[in-house]
C-alpha cells in the first residue's frame, strides 16, 4: 500500500496534534511511512507553538483534550496562521459531537477514529474546499 500513496504524499505537511500520544504517534509514524513530513504535538499549545516556525499543509487535530479542545485549537490557527493556509481535519472518537463546537470552526472535514489509512490519506489529498 506504501507505493501506492507515497509519492502522493511528499510535499505534504503534517502536523497531528492528540494528547493521545500513542495515537497521535501511530498517525504521524505511518504518514512518514508514506512520504509526509511530519510533526506531532500532544497539546494545542504546543501544536500553537510549532505552528510559529513550521508551516503545515495540513494538521490533523483530536476534538477532545485536556485543556484547549481541537476546536480552540483550529480557530487559533485560523486566526494566527492565516497567512499560511492549512487543511484542518478533526479527528473525533465519537460520532457525533454533544456539544457542536465544530459548527462554528474552521475546520474542512471530520474523521472518526479509528480512522483507517486509506481514508486519512484520501482525506489529505483531498482539495481544500472554499471558504
Amino acid at each position: 500500500m506504501a507505493d501506492a500513496y507515497e509519492e502522493r504524499l511528499i510535499g505534504h505537511r503534517v502536523l497531528v496534534v492528540d494528547d493521545n500520544q500513542m495515537v497521535a504517534n501511530c498517525i504521524g509514524d505511518s504518514l512518514k511511512l508514506l512520504g509526509a513530513q511530519v510533526k506531532v504535538a500532544y497539546s494545542g499549545p504546543s501544536a500553537l507553538r510549532l505552528c510559529e516556525h513550521w508551516f503545515p499543509t495540513s494538521a490533523l487535530v483530536d476534538l477532545r483534550m485536556h485543556g484547549m479542545d481541537g476546536c480552540e485549537v483550529a480557530r487559533e490557527m485560523r486566526a494566527r496562521f492565516y497567512r499560511s493556509p492549512c487543511r484542518l481535519i478533526a479527528l473525533s472518537g465519537i460520532a457525533r459531537d454533544e456539544n457542536g463546537c465544530c459548527a462554528d470552526t474552521a475546520f474542512d472535514l471530520r474523521l472518526v477514529k479509528p480512522v483507517p489509512l486509506e481514508d486519512l490519506v484520501a482525506a489529505l489529498l483531498r482539495e481544500r474546499q472554499a471558504r
